[in-house]
């Protein structure tokens, strides 16, 4: 199978964002999450994290609150990888430590009026 980034097009995706994460260029793209030549959305993922391409990929489905919780989720499991934090090996139990930090910091953001996601940002010009 062809490396993730090959697999993108205009059919199956498009791209939302570019971040810049512990000095990494991430592309962020928002995809459809039944596509074939995408199974790592397949099932029950609302998002996927792929530290080898530097990508995340969204599903285009989800509602714009809910794509910037799956967009923070993800960029916890990114920061997580290249700061070299132990995580358990099972996705499983990856998740349930990423979920509730996710959550929780995505409230405080959105409390506050710290966190203006991609989307947001992209409207006004940014």
């Amino acid at each position: 199978m062809k490396p993730l980034r090959q697999r993108l097009t205009r059919r199956n995706s498009v791209l939302w964002c570019n971040l810049t994460i512990a000095s990494i260029d991430v592309g962020v793209y928002l995809v459809a999450g039944k596509s074939r030549l995408l199974p790592e959305m397949a099932g029950k993922h609302d998002g996927y994290c792929d530290i080898a391409s530097s990508t995340i990929l969204i599903d285009r489905a989800l509602t714009e609150d809910m794509a910037e919780q799956v967009l923070l989720h993800e960029i916890i499991h990114f920061v997580c990888f290249v700061a070299g934090v132990p995580m358990p090996a099972g996705d499983a139990e990856e998740e349930a430590i990423v979920n509730p930090l996710a959550s929780a910091l995505y409230d405080a953001l959105k409390r506050n009026g710290l966190f203006l996601g991609p989307q947001r940002l992209l409207k006004q010009g940014c």
